[in-house]
């Protein structure tokens, strides 16, 4: 099913979309906008449907239930908005007066409001434990005054030990200057000390040169001697140098061709043993490939009567599989038909115990129902007596309640006659006490209110007179005054009595109401015992017929019996059949193998003897090379040339005529008379240097003497400064300990300092505290204002406020309208009032009555006949839709489905056309 409806509301054109499928039991809602840069409606469905339908009454401004009891007369509801509890007949009525927006502002001012509560609270507990931390500046000032003095003392005692430093550094500076003319003078005796050292070494020097030139000088006549004896050897040796170079050359290349004869050789040999020993590698394998070929051979013979073997198992085992098989098939229809029948069986008893269970569960359901509903019943047949009871009270209440109240307005205007009266007497009053002033005051000989001669008899006359009247004027008022606040008492009361009786009314009313709910809820109740309890008798007769059928189903048992045994050797049989099978794959998974095994031994043997034949070819060739190698090595054929150059060589050294001996024997006679060559030089530098060297030792031993002098005049002045140093031993240790006092006491002062700024912050923190306190107090009373301001608003916006406001300027309108249409249906004989209550401490919301009057009699709705009940309930339909039709300045729409004409008489259902028309 589906249905769809285009509709306009504030100027924008909406599509809704409902769908309802039967068969799912789901149900569908679109909703869609018309969107007029496209042409088309556009989905502005929400998630879920209840949020879609949440999102339609925004649109609307009302729901399905305002809409129904506003401008839809629905089959069998035409008394939907009268017989609404009061509470909710305000509710239809605020909702089709669009008074939501107040209730979300309300809601949107009570938001508001938590959250100023909410920033009250935070912000007054910020005041509180700042001004715990406030507490604490009268200890911080007292412990920075503290701290004042402490670093007073400590700069005092600093800027002392700073001036005794500074002399102490003073006298450092002439110790350091003392230290660096001490190290200077130590640096001279250093240099002049070393001075010494070095004419020393140099003297000792030229005296060792000295020594050694004289020691030369006396071997003279030897040096000489030798020295020509080796000039001699010289000029022999040159002679044969020329014959050594071209033997050295000769006997090189020899030695060279020798080892090349030798490598050649070698080499050949070593070719010969590796051709000799691959030829013994190849005859091995050769050996062993044939050993391989005949095992390969024996080993095919077996595989072959291996398989011919597992083949003829194979054939008996699958003779036996088929006869196995034959009879598991006729077995497995047997069970076949066992197991269906058993179904059958067990599905029509399962059926069977089922529909008996379930007529069980029902039969007890209807007892527990019965049961139930009996006591329901007794329990409504006690609170319609109580109610009747309780009503007839009420009622007896009532008259008794309407009797006091008759007399409330001849209490009212006596309570009026005694005001006049009492104005009167005190016009009165003012008069006479306005006469005796005047001849009381008045100087004159004539009374001021006659012009009659006054004496003094005559005035205190007229005074007492006019006393005397204003004592019975006073006498009267406070009598008349006792007798309206008598009145007003009684009449307090009989208020009293009033709200008494418009409370008995509205209790009459809803007990009544109440009543009329029990005693069509005993009639329902008694009915539908009725009906359960023929409903039990049918379950009875049922069941008896469930439980005969389940006793004829236990007969088919005898034929399960019979097939249950015939199938027992099923499983047997497939025991059989399942080892023959696994059999029959054990030997199928051997042949495979063997055949496997068979492919693999063939292939092995062909590449065997594919191996042997190269092994041959390889064999013959080894040989041949074996032999020829031989051949090269007996007759040293591949060294023929080498041999021809190297006799060659020999004849060359032999023609030469070099006797290697004599001249070996001319170089060691050489190198033994060399140092003569040495000593032959030194002897001519001693001849020419002998006399100054003479000279430098004399001039050498005078620079010492003065170096000597010179150092013990330095060595006089260190001992001089060390004595002055002396005198300044206490200074350094004294400007350590002040040094260090010093700096201990400027630690001690830059933690008093830093303590200061510490709490010089901190008292800071504490005065940026109180300047936030002040803010923040300023901001609570603003906030609390604003709190103020908030409930107001959400009072007056709530219902009890400016929506009933609204409403109780609107339903005069509303009841004119209705009446209206009620005294042309009933021809004036009936008209209605609307009541208003105001919600009390225990009730969120107000309430809205109806009060019906008949021929000026009060009666209750539920009192009048089917025919005046929809006249009152079509009045009301037509007024609410006329009214509203009115504030929204729209047409009047209205539609009614098949209700209530029947009910009306000829001249009724003439009336009613006629408004509707």
């Amino acid at each position: 099913l589906s249905i769809e409806l285009i509709f306009r509301e504030k100027g924008k054109r909406y599509r809704i979309k409902r769908t309802y499928r039967k068969d799912k039991e789901t149900t569908g809602l679109i909703l869609e906008e018309f969107d007029d840069s496209t042409g088309s409606f556009k989905n502005i469905s929400e998630g879920k449907i209840v949020d879609t339908e949440e999102k339609i009454k925004k649109i609307l401004g009302f729901s399905y239930e305002t809409f129904i009891g506003a401008s839809f007369v629905l089959q069998g509801a035409a008394d939907f908005f009268t017989t609404k509890t009061p509470a909710e007949k305000a509710e239809l009525l605020r909702e089709m007066l669009g008074l939501d927006i107040y209730e979300r502002a309300k809601e949107i001012a009570k938001t508001r409001k938590k959250e100023v509560l909410t920033t009250i609270e935070l912000l007054e507990n910020e005041i509180k434990a700042k001004e715990e931390s406030l507490l604490k500046e009268e200890d911080i000032k007292i412990e920075k005054e503290r701290l004042d003095n402490e670093i007073s003392t400590h700069s005092s005692k600093i800027e002392t030990l700073k001036a005794h430093i500074d002399e102490l550094n003073k006298k450092r500076e002439e110790i350091l200057r003392l230290k660096e003319r001490l190290e200077s003078k130590n640096r001279e005796r250093e240099v002049a000390l070393k001075r010494i050292v070095n004419l020393q070494k140099e003297k000792e020097n030229l005296q060792k040169n000295l020594e050694e030139f004289t020691e030369i000088i006396n071997e003279r006549e030897e040096i000489t001697k030798n020295f020509e004896i080796l000039k001699e050897i010289r000029l022999k040796k040159e002679k044969e140098s020329e014959k050594e170079k071209e033997f050295i050359r000769l006997k090189n290349e020899k030695t060279l061709k020798e080892k090349e004869i030798e490598s050649k050789v070698e080499s050949k040999t070593k070719e010969f043993d590796i051709h000799e020993n691959r030829l013994k590698e190849i005859q091995d394998e050769i050996t062993s490939s044939k050993e391989k070929i005949d095992k390969y051979e024996i080993f095919i013979g077996n595989i072959i009567k291996q398989r011919e073997e597992a083949l003829l198992q194979k054939d008996v085992i699958n003779g036996k599989i088929e006869e196995l098989k034959t009879k598991l098939d006729g077995i497995l229809l047997k069970e076949e038909r066992l197991k269906n029948t058993e179904n059958s069986i067990r599905d029509f008893e399962k059926n069977l115990k089922d529909s008996i269970n379930k007529y069980e569960k029902e039969r007890q359901e209807i007892l527990d129902k019965i049961t139930k509903e009996v006591e329901d019943l007794d329990r409504i047949k006690n609170n319609i007596f109580e109610g009747e009871k309780r009503l007839n009270t009420l009622k007896y209440d009532r008259t008794e309640l309407q009797s006091k109240v008759s007399r409330k307005e001849a209490i009212q205007k006596e309570i009026e006659e005694i005001l006049k009266k009492i104005s009167g007497f005190e016009k009165n009053l003012e008069l006479e006490t306005e006469k005796i002033n005047l001849i009381s005051e008045s100087d004159t000989a004539k009374c001021p209110l006659c012009g009659s001669p006054l004496t003094e008899e005559h005035r205190h006359t007229l005074i007492n007179e006019f006393e005397e009247n204003t004592v019975k004027l006073k006498n009267q008022i406070g009598e008349l005054r006792e007798k309206k606040s008598t009145l007003e008492k009684t009449l307090k009361e009989l208020e009293g009595f009033s709200q008494k009786l418009s409370q008995t009314d509205i209790l009459i009313a809803k007990i009544e109401e109440s009543l009329a709910n029990l005693k069509e809820r005993k009639v329902h109740l008694e009915d539908q015992l009725n009906e359960e309890t023929l409903r039990l008798k049918e379950i009875e007769a049922e069941l008896k017929k469930l439980k005969e059928d389940l006793a004829l189903n236990s007969a088919k048992e005898e034929e399960l019996l019979l097939l249950r045994e015939e199938v027992k050797s099923k499983d047997k049989i497939q025991n059989d059949l399942t080892k023959r099978q696994e059999e029959l794959g054990k030997i199928e998974l051997q042949l495979q193998k063997i055949e496997s095994s068979l492919i693999e031994a063939s292939t092995n043997k062909k590449n065997e003897i594919e191996k042997l034949t190269k092994l041959q070819e390889e064999e013959a060739l080894e040989r041949e090379a074996i032999l020829k190698l031989r051949k090269e090595l007996e007759e040293k054929t591949f060294i023929e040339n080498e041999l021809n150059e190297l006799r060659t060589l020999q004849g060359k050294i032999e023609l030469l005529n070099f006797d290697e001996h004599f001249y070996n024997e001319l170089k060691e006679k050489e190198n033994a008379l060399k140092i003569y060559e040495e000593k032959f030089t030194k002897l001519a530098v001693a001849d020419a240097r002998i006399t100054e060297l003479e000279k430098q030792i004399e001039k050498v031993g005078k620079d010492i003497e003065n170096t000597n002098e010179e150092i013990k005049e330095i060595e006089q002045k260190i001992q001089e400064i060390s004595e002055n140093l002396k005198n300044f031993d206490y200074v350094e240790k004294t400007f350590e300990n002040e040094s260090l006092n010093l700096e201990t006491a400027q630690k001690v002062l830059n933690e008093l300092l830093i303590q200061r700024a510490k709490l010089e912050e901190n008292l800071k923190e504490l005065e940026n505290m109180k300047i936030e306190i002040k803010e923040k107090t300023d901001t609570i009373e603003r906030n609390k204002k604003r709190l103020e301001a908030l409930t107001a608003l959400e009072e007056i916006l709530g219902r009890n406020g400016v929506q009933l406001s609204i409403i109780s300027d609107y339903l005069p309108h509303l009841e004119n309208e209705v009446n209206r249409f009620l005294q042309r249906l009933t021809d004036g004989r009936m008209y209605l009032k609307f009541l208003t209550v105001k919600a009390d401490k225990n009730s969120e919301k107000p309430t809205l009555d109806i009060i019906i009057y008949d021929r000026g009699v009060e009666r209750r709705y539920e009192l009048f006949s089917g025919g005046e009940k929809f006249r009152i309930d079509f009045s009301l339909r037509l007024g609410i839709a006329k009214f509203l039709a009115q504030i929204r300045n729209a047409t009047l729409e209205t539609l009614v489905i098949d209700e209530g004409f029947g009910s009306q008489d000829a001249k009724g259902r003439t009336n009613i056309l006629e408004e509707i028309n």
